[in-house]
C-alpha cells in the first residue's frame, strides 16, 4: 500500500526589510488568505488543503497559523508575543496538500502586516473594566 500525497508549496522573501537588522521586534501579526479548492475534482477539507505558515527570524521556525477549514477569504490577528516567538524577519509560508492529483488549489490572494517595536522589557495583563458611576 503506497500513501501518496500531491500538492506543492511557495514561500515569501522578507516582508519586513525595514526592520530586519535592527533591535525590533514584531510583536503582532495581520494575515489575510483566499484561496480556491475546486471540488470535483478535489477532496473535501482535511483531505486537501492549504496550510499557512509564518515565520518571525527568516524561516528557521514556522509556526502554523490556524484558521477555520475549507476555502474562501479569511482574516487573523496574532499576538504571538506571549507565546515567547520572537524575530525581525517575517515570512510566510504555504503548504498544498491533496490527495487527488487532479486537484489544483489555487491561492488567489495573501496580505500580511504586522506590528514592531523597538526592543526591550515587555509584559501583558488582564484588560481592566472602566465604567463610570452616576
Amino acid at each position: 500500500l503506497v500513501n501518496h500525497l500531491n500538492g506543492g508549496g511557495v514561500q515569501s522573501k522578507t516582508l519586513s526589510p525595514d526592520i530586519v537588522g535592527t533591535d525590533a521586534m514584531i510583536t503582532r501579526l495581520f494575515f489575510t488568505k483566499e484561496d480556491s479548492i475546486p471540488s470535483p475534482p478535489c477532496t473535501a477539507a482535511p483531505d486537501t488543503r492549504i496550510d499557512y505558515y509564518y515565520s518571525v527570524n527568516g524561516g528557521t521556525a514556522w509556526n502554523l497559523i490556524n484558521l477555520p477549514p475549507g476555502p474562501g477569504r479569511t482574516s487573523v490577528t496574532l499576538d504571538h508575543l506571549p507565546k515567547g516567538v520572537v524575530g525581525n524577519d517575517l515570512r510566510w509560508r504555504a503548504d498544498i496538500v491533496s490527495p487527488v492529483a487532479a486537484c489544483q488549489a489555487v491561492i488567489l490572494d495573501i496580505q500580511v502586516g504586522y506590528e514592531a517595536v523597538q526592543h526591550g522589557n515587555f509584559s501583558e495583563s488582564s484588560p481592566v473594566p472602566l465604567a463610570n458611576v452616576v
